[in-house]
């Protein structure tokens, strides 16, 4: 376990690292613009890759380890063949509203091809993502750290030319191809191991019903999740323009970095904790209770150390011209201390198979969310401030939703 555990963070922390150099990059050479658009093409990207993330590969990480071999390679099919119809779904709805997805990227230079040559590369991510979930299901840790490695390699040394371009478009689709490229080597390597099963290639109904719960809770995280953050950051842009934007997404992505790390090692051990302890709420109730106090610890602590050396780690992470971030980071931190624990609480969810409340629950976090930005932003006339500000107060009111949402395992009564 220890070993596993081992590598599992190793993976993490290497994955945080990819994401912080490729920020790096944009920012020495773009700028806040460069930061503000390439998390708006991110999100763009995640509104095709969420689902399968959170659905079908979830579904492959839970219960492809407990089939029979024999019915292994129709799981892993049938899931594939869902990430296609997906995939399609959002390409026919992208294409149609294409303004809508594409109009701010028009402040830079594409080729013509940029958006065929997008979705081309997606197939190969979405194609890599499912068969990293196999390697998951198989607890295979040790191969996924060096296959991360490779994949760390791959995208930089494409995206470093494609950044020496000086044009920001051709650097955003060096971004997407270098993930493109390193999946393909990275299936490669699988297929040479024989850890995709490579017969049996049949779909399979009943598995499709298996696969369903997941893709529930996967749509809504996407609808209630990426779909909002995405027309949040495209009514940042519109409002406040590509630099302020660009130093509200450089905290953001600073965010992000360390939520990854803390949900692929505290959130990996903490669901499998209470997975376990379901059936016996005497037992998991003060599991619950210490793993929640031992957050809150961890999270102040290391907040508050992001706060006093902000000035440092955005110079180190990004560059001197993204410092004016750091004027209302303390409003991102503030959300995380909320977020951190909620997650905890958002994991008791989907452990507890609770689909309805798990987007009842997002739903309010989105709606709070979106009413805060308009009463701050426009009738308190808050500025870009506005929208992290308005991130922490909905995270608050988010964990307040979760503990009554669970206080049955907390606190034994309700």
């Amino acid at each position: 376990m220890y070993r596993q555990s081992k590598w599992t963070f190793f993976t993490v922390v290497m994955r945080s690292l990819r994401v912080l150099a490729v920020f790096k990059l944009f920012a020495s050479f773009f700028g806040a613009p460069g930061i503000a658009l390439l998390s708006h093409f991110q999100n763009l990207i995640a509104l095709f890759t969420q689902i399968p993330d959170q659905g079908t590969n979830l579904a492959i990480i839970r219960e492809f380890n407990t089939l029979p071999i024999g019915k292994q390679g129709r799981f892993f099919f049938t899931a594939l063949v869902i990430n296609l119809g997906v995939f399609m779904l959002i390409t026919v709805l992208v294409i149609i509203n294409t303004g809508a997805f594409t109009r701010h990227f028009d402040t830079t230079t594409w080729p013509d091809y940029w958006l065929p040559a997008l979705l081309f590369i997606l197939l190969f991510i979405l194609l890599h993502a499912l068969c990293l979930a196999v390697l998951y299901a198989n607890k295979l840790y040790r191969l996924l750290f060096f296959l991360t490695v490779i994949h760390l390699f791959v995208l930089l040394g494409v995206l470093y030319t494609g950044i020496h371009s000086n044009n920001l478009g051709l650097a955003m689709l060096a971004f997407a191809l270098g993930h493109g490229l390193s999946g393909i080597a990275v299936i490669a390597v699988m297929i040479s191991k024989k850890i995709i099963p490579l017969t049996g290639w049949t779909y399979d109904k009943g598995m499709m019903h298996s696969i369903a719960y997941f893709m529930v809770m996967a749509i809504g995280g996407v609808l209630l999740g990426t779909f909002v953050d995405f027309f949040v950051r495209d009514f940042a842009l519109g409002w406040f323009g590509v630099e302020e934007t660009g130093y509200w997404q450089a905290q953001v992505r600073l965010s992000d970095s360390y939520r990854a790390v803390f949900l692929g090692t505290i959130g990996v051990v903490f669901y499998s904790g209470i997975s376990s302890l379901l059936n016996s709420r005497n037992s998991l109730r003060p599991y619950l209770r210490h793993h929640l106090y031992i957050t809150m610890i961890l999270a102040f602590s290391g907040l508050l150390l992001v706060w006093l050396l902000r000035d440092y780690i955005l110079v180190i992470l990004y560059s001197d011209a993204l410092l004016p971030a750091g004027q209302f980071i303390h409003y991102q931190l503030l959300a995380d201390f909320f977020a951190l624990p909620s997650f905890l609480l958002v994991y008791l969810l989907a452990a507890r198979r609770k689909t309805w409340l798990y987007l009842k629950v997002h739903f309010f976090s989105a709606l709070s969310y979106i009413l805060l930005i308009i009463i701050l932003t426009g009738w308190f006339k808050s500025g870009i401030a506005g929208l992290p500000l308005a991130n922490a107060l909905r995270y608050c009111l988010f964990l307040i939703i979760l503990i009554l949402s669970n206080r049955k395992y907390l606190f034994g009564h309700g």
